[in-house]
This record gives C-alpha cells, structure tokens and sequence, in this order.
C-alpha cells in the first residue's frame, strides 16, 4: 500500500497533451492560408456556376419567403401574376404586350418580364420623362422591381444558397451574442427542415445537384482535408497541386465515404418500401401487418444511419485524408467514434462553431471594409451612376442585391455596373470560401483528436507515402517499387 505521506514532485505538466482543443481553434487562422482559400473558392465558384445553370434551365418554384416553405400557394402565384402584369402594362410598349385581356395572359415568367420591364424603362427615361420627375419615376421603378422580387419564386438553387446564408449568419450570431436557441435553430433549419423541403418539393434537383455537390465537396474537402492533417502533424505545408494530386487520385475513396452511408439508407429503404403493396390486397395486408416489426427494425437502422451520418459528416473525409482508408473504413471510423465518445465529440464540435463565429467574424469585417472603402474613395470623383453597384455591405449581409440599383442609361454603364458587381460578388464568394476552408480544417483537426480519445493514437502520426494504405505500417520495399513504378 502506498505511503499517504510520500510527496511526490512535477517538475512540469504538459498542457498541450491536457488541454487538446485550442487545436480545433488554430483552424480560424489556418483556414485564411491562401492555398487553402484557393481551393475552397473553386469549390465554391464551381457550386454557383452549375446551380445557377440549373437554376436558368429550370421552371423557378420555391417559396419567395424561403425554401422550407415549400412551394408557392394558389394565391400566392395569383398576386406574383398580378405584380407582373401590372408592371408589363406600366413600363413595356403596347405593341410589345401579349394580345388579349391582361388577366387571360398565359403564365408570365419573372425573369422575362423583368428583362422586358427595365428595357422598356430604359425607353422611357431617355424620351418620356423630364429631368424634374427623374428621380420620382426611378424610385417608382425600383419599388416596382422590388415587389416583383419579392413575389416571383425562386429557383432551387438561389433558395437554397439563400437558405445556407442566412442560417449561418444566424448561428454565427448567436455565438456571438450569447443566443444558444438562436445556433439551435440555425443548425435545425441547416440539417433538418431544408433536406425535409428539398426532399419532399425539389426531389429532382436533389439527386442530381446533390450528387454533383457530395463530388465537389468530396474532392475539394479531401484536399482541405490532406492540407490540415499534413499541418497538424507537423510534416509540411502542401502545396496547392499537392492537395489537388491527393485528392484527386483518391478521389474514389473520398466520394464513397459521403455516399455510401446514403446508399446503405437508401438500400434498406428500397426494402422497406416495395413490401408494402401487399397492404392493397385484401387478406395479404394481415401478413404485412405481422411482419411489420421487422421492416420497424429496419426503419431503425435507417434512422441510426442517418443520425450518426449527420453527426459524423465531418470525419468521414479527414478519415481518408489521415489514414488513406477506403470508404468503408472510414465510415466505420467515424461512427465507431461518434457512437464512443459522444459528449467528446459534442464538446469539440462546440469549440469548432465558436471558432466558426470567430473567424467569420474577422473575415466579414475584414471583406466588408474593403468593399465599403473601395466603393467610397473610386467613387469619389464621379457621377457615373454605374457605381452606384458599390459598396453599401456590412458583416451580416452579404447579399450585392442589397446596393441600390439605378437604371443605366446606356450600354456601357449598364456593363460598368454588371461588372462592378462582378467582382464585388468575388470577394463575397471569398468569405464562403473561408467558410468551407474553415469547416474542413476544423473537422480535421476534429477527427484527429477524436482518434487520439478512442483509440490512443497521437495526433502527429498520419498516413503519408511509402506506408500501407488504411495503417501505419511501413510497405514492403517490393510493392514500394511497385507503387514508383
């Protein structure tokens, strides 16, 4: 038995073994690394392209006061077809207008009308309207542009995007202001209600647009990834083409280890689904009744699955960026450790949402003063109103939608301005890009710490060539030839 008197001496006590998670919070400085900003601003650059392709291509059906609204009412796409007609008849020439009554018009299309009403403004202002009442009729004209805005509905893609934005601005503030209700239902409306709404109105969009989203997330999220974990370890800083070549090359691994827990959902679902016709049949239905406790059992490992997936996102990828495992390694990784630990991981994803606020913040602040300075010193020394695009940002709104619009009165302003736009629109995908540099570079750093609980491994130890894909092991020198070779 120990002697209760004996003393014992600490010469020293390492904190950085004890106090782990100011490694999640080194992700608010290293997500600004131009290489990491570089990658997720492609990311994002590639999701806006292809969406607002689906989204020109695509008959605009979203609810104009969000996307879990679903879709417009009766009445709703009623009063949106009265502001169109309203506005066709006071800006677009009479020769132009659809023949007939107005209120036996076929479906008007917002975008077309609105290209249709500013041209025919255009026209008025430069022949119709004296310099005394410009000013009245350009406010009448944007608070006509304003109401069609307003009610027209949205695309499934500019919903959603909307959506995303705004629910994080709202969890960001929350953090801020001390508002946990306010990141609760950030995160609900964000993992909840919007894959509900886009389930059950926009399936379409949902499995082609959200394929192709996992990819780009995938691919670009394992280079993030591969970057973080390389930096954490302390062996090196990647470059760009380096992350890319990883990504890349193991881009099937990576794509797998988002889909594959969808796919066993969606596999058990099938199941459950096509047995259920025998309910139609008379006397049959009793054997569906009584069989129904093993398709409940099943719904329970669909709702296992996708509760631990939503949990463990953010492990999946930083599982094959670390180890170099394939899919199904790495989901079973990631939910071996959710399913361990899970206070520990709550704890960390706690210090990672701070950290998003944090970040957000500086980069906000840091976007918003470039903007609004550049705005009011270019825009010094002249009238055009082309730059009246600029500036008029602040740090919980994002949107250049929110700069007042004048009507130019020729094609060259009307194409300074549309350029001007353009590349304030830059800078605001840049803060989106922080935001998914961020996310994968905390999720990393998660999922290292994570290890390290359940499984005791040191977080410096990662996969890197020249070992054994999934392990630690260094190869064989035969099949090191081989993988030279």
């Amino acid at each position: 038995m120990p002697d209760p008197r004996k003393r014992i001496v600490v010469d020293g006590v390492d904190f950085a073994q004890i106090v782990r998670f100011p490694r999640i919070l080194r992700a608010v400085t290293a997500a600004m690394q131009p290489p990491r900003l570089l990658i997720a601003l492609f990311m994002v650059l590639l999701l806006l392209a292809v969406g607002r392709t689906w989204d020109g291509a695509t008959e605009p059906r979203a609810h104009p006061a969000g996307i879990t609204l679903g879709e417009m009412s009766v009445q709703d796409r009623a009063a949106a077809q009265e502001a169109l007609r309203r506005a066709m008849l006071t800006y677009v020439p009479a020769d132009d207008l659809p023949e007939g009554d107005p209120d036996e018009w076929a479906l008007l299309d917002a975008r077309d009308v609105l290209a249709q009403v500013r041209a025919g403004y255009r026209e008025q202002r430069e022949t119709d309207i004296g310099e005394a009442q410009l000013g009245r009729a350009d406010r009448r004209f944007r608070s006509t542009i304003a109401a069609i805005d307003e009610s027209r509905p949205r695309g499934s893609f500019e919903a959603v995007s909307v959506h995303l934005g705004a629910q994080t601005v709202r969890i960001v503030r929350g953090v801020l202001f001390l508002q946990p209700i306010e990141v609760f239902e950030g995160f609900k409306q964000t993992f909840v209600d919007l894959p509900r709404a886009l389930w059950r109105h926009h399936l379409l969009f949902t499995l082609i647009y959200g394929t192709f989203a996992l990819l780009v997330l995938a691919i670009g999220g394992g280079a993030l990834s591969r970057m973080a974990a390389c930096e954490i370890s302390g062996r090196q800083k990647l470059r760009v083409i380096e992350a890319w070549q990883f990504a890349l090359v193991h881009w099937p691994r990576l794509v797998l280890a988002l889909l594959l827990p969808l796919l066993l959902a969606a596999a058990l679902a099938v199941i459950i689904l096509l047995p259920g016709v025998i309910m139609n049949v008379p006397g049959l239905n009793i054997i569906g009744a009584l069989i129904y406790g093993v398709f409940l059992i099943l719904g329970l490992l669909i709702a296992l699955l996708l509760l631990v997936y939503a949990l463990g996102f953010g492990l999946l990828l930083p599982a094959v960026a670390c180890e170099n495992c394939d899919a199904a390694d790495a989901q079973q990784r990631a939910y071996a450790y959710v399913l361990q630990r899970p206070l520990h991981l709550v704890g960390y994803g706690v210090i990672a949402v701070i950290g998003l606020a944090l970040g957000y913040l500086v980069v906000s602040i840091f976007a918003v003063t470039a903007l609004n300075v550049t705005a009011d010193l270019f825009g010094t020394f002249t009238a055009s109103v082309a730059m009246s695009q600029a500036g008029g940002f602040d740090i919980f709104n994002f949107n250049p939608a929110a700069a007042s619009i004048e009507i130019a009165p020729n094609w060259h302003t009307s194409t300074a301005a549309w350029l001007i736009g353009f590349w304030q629109s830059i800078i605001v995908a840049l803060v989106a890009a922080y935001v998914f540099s961020y996310f994968f570079s905390a999720a990393t750093a998660v999922y290292l710490l994570m290890r390290q609980t359940c499984d005791g491994q040191d977080p410096e130890e990662i996969w890197y060539p020249g070992l054994v894909p999934g392990t630690l092991a260094p190869m064989p020198p035969t099949r090191v030839e081989e993988e030279k070779s």
